[in-house]
């Protein structure tokens, strides 16, 4: 039998036993810190962070405070980052218009 998950709609979260997903204004360290807190997650273990076309949309100095935070927060994180690379597609010509 597979582990229990539980999924909140009107939240967006997900957990399980190795798995949350939790959304948060990232803009909000505070909160971001809280969630934590709240899901009960141990700073001790390694942590899997994706960011899937997300830090593109902050200023430099948001994300550098974001991956910052993670590194001094959690023993091992490890960031997979996903990213428009290719400004001359259709996609990176409007990321480019915005």
């Amino acid at each position: 039998m597979g582990a229990a998950v539980s999924i909140s709609q009107e939240n967006g979260e997900v957990h399980g036993d190795n798995y949350k997903l939790i959304p948060v204004d990232l803009f909000d360290i505070q909160k971001l810190d809280d969630i934590i807190t709240l899901a009960k997650m141990d700073p001790g273990l390694p942590i899997f962070i994706i960011a899937k076309c997300v830090l593109i949309y902050l200023d430099p100095e948001s994300s550098c405070s974001i991956v910052g935070r993670a590194s001094r927060t959690f023993s091992t994180a490890i960031f997979f980052l996903y990213e428009q690379i290719h400004p001359d597609d259709v996609f990176g010509q409007q990321m480019i218009r915005i």
